[in-house]
Order: structure tokens, then C-alpha cells, then sequence
């Protein structure tokens, strides 16, 4: 998993073809994460079970610091996979929801 910093979140970007160090990759980054994250998948492979499980826990372990996780990827692929998190189609389009996310808690936050 490669990844890199931007404004306000952190963006990940999965190797499917080594799966083994996507879902390891998930558990060292979820323990230290304290940004928004920005998940982008760049390709439609069907993602293994416990693949599915560690996303799901780096979510939840992101929404519980108040902050976001966003998907990037095939919207059809993220609603078979990934329905209960935000996805977009484009890179572009994730980061400006995160953008929004975060106008929205320093709203609720005044």
C-alpha cells in the first residue's frame, strides 16, 4: 500500500495484486491514523474477507476520532463491497467530500 499526504486527509493507494500487505498494510496504518483517510481503489478485483474486515475496523477506528474515510473507486463496486462507507468516483470528488465533512464538524463544533 502506498500512500500520501493531502490537505487535511491522508490518501491510500491499494496493491491488490499483494493482498497479504493491503490488510497488514490496514492494520499498521489504523493504529497510528489521526487524519481523514481517503482510500482509493484502482482496481475492481473481488477483495477477500478479512481485506473487508480490516477496512472496517480502520473506518470505524476513524469515525471514532471524528473524522473521515472515503473511498475512491467504481461506484458500482464500491455499493457491492463497501455500502455503508462514502464513496466517490473520482479522487477529486472524495477529497471534496472530506471537505466538506470537516466544514460541517467545525460548524457543529462553533
Amino acid at each position: 500500500m502506498k500512500y500520501e499526504k493531502g490537505d487535511k486527509h491522508t490518501q491510500y493507494f491499494l496493491k491488490w495484486s499483494d493482498h497479504e500487505s493491503d490488510v497488514k498494510a490496514c492494520k499498521e496504518h489504523w493504529s497510528r491514523n489521526e487524519e481523514n483517510v481517503l482510500l482509493v481503489l484502482t482496481d475492481n478485483d473481488i477483495p477477500k474477507d478479512d481485506f473487508l474486515e480490516a477496512v472496517n475496523i480502520w473506518k470505524s477506528k476513524v469515525e471514532d476520532k471524528k473524522k473521515s474515510f472515503v473511498i475512491s473507486g467504481d461506484e458500482k463496486f464500491c455499493e457491492s463491497y463497501f455500502a455503508e462507507t462514502e464513496c466517490a468516483p473520482t479522487v477529486s470528488e472524495a477529497q471534496d467530500i472530506i471537505f466538506m465533512e470537516e466544514v460541517e464538524r467545525e460548524i457543529d463544533n462553533m
